[in-house]
């Protein structure tokens, strides 16, 4: 009995001891400094005015770094690789590039579990995304976005002037064309060759294609006819000479510098395009910003633009330094006033899309959202149907030239036959997806290409989470 309380005595005393040396390491650790990299530069103001608030309500700081959508990839690789992430990061890579992130140790949880979430957030919540094996990694603060939007400047053309096809279009561009002035139908984003490749598909996507998959097939199509007519157009507005011939130098901001000169009276860019302009160039200019539905192919048809379900805005990095305060952070981004603000700065729509109605916005960026809502459609997502299939995305690698090298690459003299490289690159990424598959099935992994093949898919139309469940 003595012996057994002396034990206990001695239990009390050592947990006791433990208890006062992580309170006193707590202590001592005191208020720390979170590094936040993210690709919204139009939500600066936003996000610094929320670190501030933070700071004075816990002692702990952020430090802000912006970079453009077109290099955040890069510098976020390069990161991770070298072993310099940031604490926070906002998320550069495909839906499901989030996966490889994950598998390569860069990722870490946050210390909140998805039942402590709202449940509108818990509804968009998917295993491979947003949480992995039951943890959650990250979670939405925005809607799908649409990134391939037609705005053009109203101080040049009318609204009834935009038509709905690409044809007609080029015919647009040529009419409003004008060397001699400085003048051309559209400025484009060439020198960025991965944003050409995504604006190349999403048209071939409202035109009746597939941006990515076929999910009736589970193969890449870009070899049919809908993709190489969508290739075919952006030649022949080029060789028309109605693309600024600046256009092989310019990136995605650089676009919109030519757009405000006037030199361009029409740019390709997201649902963001106005909070872009107003942080740029002022409030002042954006009187000048109309914007038109997708245009097609076929006249009378549906733009109708495949968006994955969305996935997490922000990314707490595996050397994240104390990932409690950094959740803590997140966390903040759930309150009604946020989603008001991501509005305001006319950014990619809040997942809550009431928020809109109560932003201060100008009328032309509620009308981008409502064609983004008309016009994008959920696809099927294998991850969604078989959360192992994260490790196939894992292990697929990107294969280059995309549609995008190909393009600049044909016009530049550098690719000589367009249609042989796409024809090339379509039957090596699907050459790619089987054997990520095969060697993701070589290791034990249950996955199998019938993964990627949804034969109750309608195109056109969304695929709801009930379709998952009839296969």
């Amino acid at each position: 009995m003595k012996k057994a309380l002396v034990l206990i005595s001695l239990v009390a005393l050592v947990c006791s001891v433990a208890f006062a040396q992580a309170a006193a390491e707590a202590q001592q650790k005191g208020p720390v400094t979170l590094t936040w990299w993210d690709q919204y530069s139009n939500q600066a103001g936003t996000h610094q005015a929320i670190f501030d608030a933070f700071e004075a309500e816990t002692g702990n700081k952020v430090e802000m770094q912006n970079y453009s959508s077109s290099a955040a990839k890069d510098a976020f690789d390069l990161a991770i690789r070298s072993n310099q992430s940031p604490d926070i990061m906002s998320n550069p890579w495909k839906t499901n590039g989030i996966a490889a992130k994950y598998y390569e140790g860069a990722l870490g949880a946050l210390t909140v579990k998805a039942s402590d979430l709202p449940e509108y957030i818990q509804k968009e919540l998917y295993e491979g995304y947003t949480m992995f094996d039951g943890e959650v990694y990250s979670f939405p603060t925005k809607a799908s976005n649409h990134s391939v939007l037609f705005w053009y400047d109203t101080d040049k053309l009318s609204a009834d002037q935009v038509p709905g096809t690409l044809a007609e279009l080029r015919e647009l561009f040529k009419s409003l064309t004008d060397p001699a002035n400085n003048q051309y139908g559209i400025a484009l984003p060439m020198s960025d060759t991965g944003r050409m490749n995504d604006n190349i598909c999403y048209l071939i996507s409202a035109a009746g294609g597939n941006r990515e998959l076929n999910p009736l097939t589970g193969y890449y199509e870009y070899d049919n006819d809908i993709s190489k007519a969508v290739m075919q157009w952006f030649i022949d507005i080029y060789q028309d000479g109605s693309v600024h011939p600046a256009s092989l130098t310019l990136a995605t901001r650089t676009v919109r510098e030519r757009f405000i000169a006037g030199e361009a009276a029409f740019a390709i860019d997201g649902v963001w395009y106005p909070g872009s302009i107003k942080k740029a160039f002022g409030a002042d200019v954006l009187y000048r910003l109309g914007v038109h539905s997708t245009p097609v192919l076929t006249a009378g048809t549906q733009a109708k633009v495949g968006a994955h379900p969305v996935s997490g805005t922000f990314y707490l990095s595996s050397t994240c330094k104390d990932p409690e305060v950094a959740t803590d952070l997140l966390l903040k981004l759930l309150d009604d006033s946020y989603a008001i603000r991501i509005a305001n700065d006319m950014d990619q729509p809040p997942l809550n899309t009431s928020a809109i109605a109560k932003a201060d916005v100008v009328p032309v960026y509620v009308e981008a959202c409502e064609i983004m809502e008309d016009e994008i459609v959920y696809m099927p997502e294998a991850l969604l149907r078989n959360a192992n299939i994260a490790e196939v995305y894992a292990e697929k690698v990107d294969i280059k030239p995309n549609l995008g090298d190909i393009l600049v690459g044909y016009l530049t003299g550098a690719i000589t036959d367009w249609e042989a490289a796409v024809s090339d690159y379509n039957a090596k990424m699907n050459a790619e997806l089987d054997r990520a598959i095969d060697a993701v099935k070589k290791s034990g992994v249950k996955v199998d290409h019938s993964d990627f093949v949804f034969p109750n898919f309608v195109p056109g139309e969304s695929y709801t989470r009930d379709m998952y469940e009839a296969l």
